[in-house]
């Protein structure tokens, strides 16, 4: 018998070694695999921060690696916590409608992109369409359930993290010129980077909104419990033995009306912020988990015969496995961003980025056990962000995005939301793009290169207020057929005007008294800001998102040359709001135009804001 088996073995071993593979016939010492990566820009953390941090290095020439600690990416926004990506808020016009303040760049790509890759806004597609996002990009490396644990360094300069990968058991390191930790956590601060944590006095930086005294308390976590109203008659609640009695409703702190989806208290519980959120997060969770079953048995007592006040009958649909989480630490950069920076609209930064616009939305720290969720300060719909405030004070080559910048607990309590997270990932992935190229510091791109930090933000769709974007030499040289599309305004103006309305087959076009080189076009279109396109948690029947009916969505690109107009772009189905259209190859004319031959809408014009040639 035991001859047999070692012939069977032997044939065996021929057979899978003929597909290449590895057959240990004898016992070996285990060894644990490893794995290294050299790159120019390693970005830790997958959240919308990390996301648009990695996709606008990449597309800015620089090689990356994106590590990221769970299967999927999104982070807070991903389909296991499932929190909508929120940012500013917009503004009411004198004539009542509202111009929208939402961000534009790589966040309103991905929102655009969601909507025709997943009409139906699941969440589990939702997942795939970031990862896709993300590994479409020749130059990004994407690296899931990978944490990082160490972190080497030289000097005041980070050489190297080393991760492990949970799937395939792996010791994953990543060198790299430039890292970025959007991990929310700043799990970079292994560097020795200088941070901060907990709320700070009202004196320490004068801030009205701040506590009179200081504390070690954050915003607490959440964990989100979605309910929709089924049909299915409610059956008694068979309570889990870890369940914690729970009391919301008597203490008034909301009502199961029917009126509204149930979130927060009524659906969702925070708590944890009076804890360490980094070391006690799996306590977090587990109290969270106890808290929902205890959640759940009392709405299911206070249901008449099943029945809300509207007489529907709910259901959970989904509880997540992890909470999604608001505050940590916080890195010190060149500067800490503070409430009064916020309330003056950062008007005074020279080195604006981009925009935030949420309200200071200051959440207290004992969670629900607290007399209301949260408390809303008044903050400017628009204010800037300063670079500086996105790269260490001490490590040379640390930047940051997302709830880890340098910030104060009052000014973070707006910057935390993902939309505004994701402006500053942008930012510190084009920044160090630039630092690779040009072979500096974060630093250095501040103090020599942040005129080419802004255009190159600009020119990609990044709104930074207060500052105008520069338009291309060749389109200020030619005569253009609507002159409102070269005048650097790339969305609504005050007056709630802007931009060119085009019926289907009109055109937009420069032309030249003598032949001038074209090499493309950039073009930005309408894409009603005005519309929510978060994800959201549905109430009865779902309906599938549509493209707004006034954007562009097939279009051809001309050039006239000795007479006659050749075709050297066929778009359709377009669904980006900004496009960079490079030419196969310059070619020489006297005419640029763009033919508008279909919006998204059947029998509605269509909005163009922008049309530049170069």
């Amino acid at each position: 018998m035991r001859t047999l088996c070692r012939t069977i073995l032997a044939a065996e071993v021929m057979v899978f070694a003929a597909y290449g593979a590895e057959v240990h016939t004898e016992a070996t010492e285990p060894t644990v695999a490893k794995k290294t990566y050299e790159t120019e820009v390693c970005v830790v953390g997958g959240g919308m921060a990390g996301i648009c941090a990695s996709v606008a290095a990449a597309r800015n020439g620089a090689k990356v690696v994106l590590v990221q600690d769970r299967p999927m990416l999104g982070g807070n926004a991903s389909s296991e916590i499932r929190v909508p990506v929120s940012g500013a808020y917009g503004d009411v016009l004198p004539n009542g409608k509202v111009l929208e303040n939402r961000e534009g760049g790589l966040i309103e790509e991905i929102r655009l992109e969601n909507i025709y890759r997943n009409p139906s806004c699941s969440w589990q597609v939702w997942d795939h369409v970031l990862w896709n996002f993300c590994a479409r990009e020749p130059n990004l490396t994407v690296l899931l359930n990978t944490s990082v644990m160490e972190c080497a360094t030289n000097g005041s300069r980070i050489v190297s993290v080393t991760g492990w990968d949970s799937i395939s058991y792996t010791r994953v390191t990543v060198a790299a010129k430039i890292f970025i930790d959007c991990s929310g956590d700043g799990i970079l601060r292994l560097s020795g980077a200088e941070w901060m944590k907990g709320r700070e006095s009202r004196r320490d930086f004068g801030e009205s909104y701040a506590p009179e005294e200081g504390n070690l308390t954050v915003m607490g976590s959440t964990l989100n419990v979605f309910k929709e109203p089924t049909g299915v008659a409610a059956e008694p609640l068979a309570t889990p033995e870890t369940a914690r009695p729970y009391d919301g409703y008597k203490r008034g702190n909301d009502t199961f009306d029917g009126s509204r989806d149930c979130y927060w208290t009524c659906g969702s519980l925070e708590w944890g912020g009076e804890t360490n959120t980094i070391e006690a997060a799996s306590h977090i969770r587990d109290e969270l988990f106890r808290w929902s079953y205890g959640q759940w048995e009392m709405e299911k007592g206070v249901l008449k015969d099943g029945r809300d006040a509207k007489g529907r009958i709910w259901e959970r649909t989904f509880v997540s496995s992890l909470p999604g989480k608001r505050e940590s630490i916080r890195f010190i950069g060149d500067h800490i961003l503070t409430q009064n920076d916020l309330l003056a609209e950062g008007k005074a930064f020279r080195d604006n980025i981009g925009h935030g616009g949420w309200p200071m939305d200051d959440h207290y720290s004992s969670g629900l056990y607290a007399p209301k969720q949260t408390v809303f300060n008044p903050c400017p719909k628009v204010y800037g962000i300063p670079y500086r405030s996105l790269y260490s004070k001490n490590v040379e080559n640390l930047m940051f995005a997302g709830r880890d910048i340098s910030a104060t607990h009052m000014a973070l309590s707006s910057t935390r939301v993902q939309a505004t997270c994701a402006v500053m990932g942008q930012a510190v992935g084009t920044a160090a793009a630039i630092a690779v190229r040009e072979n500096t510091t974060p630093r250095g791109v501040y103090k020599n290169h942040l005129a080419e930090l802004q255009d190159t933000l600009q020119w990609q769709d990044q709104f930074i207020p207060w500052r105008d974007r520069k338009i291309t030499a060749l389109s200020k040289k030619g005569r253009i057929s609507h002159e409102v599309l070269r005048d650097g305004m790339d969305r609504i103006r005050l007056d709630g005007g802007h931009g060119a309305w085009l019926k289907p087959g009109e055109t937009t076009e420069y032309s030249f008294d003598s032949p001038a080189t074209f090499s493309g076009v950039r073009l930005v279109v309408d894409t009603n800001m005005n519309d929510n396109r978060w994800l959201v948690w549905w109430i009865g029947p779902k309906k599938a998102r549509r493209l707004p009916d006034e954007m562009p969505r097939d279009f051809n690109v001309q050039v006239r040359s000795g007479g006659e107009w050749k075709t050297v772009k066929v778009v359709r189905d377009n669904y980006r709001r900004w496009l960079d259209l490079r030419f196969d190859m310059p070619i020489a004319g006297d005419a640029c135009r763009v033919v508008w031959t279909r919006p998204w809408g059947e029998t509605t014009e269509q909005r163009v804001f922008s049309f530049e040639v170069y």
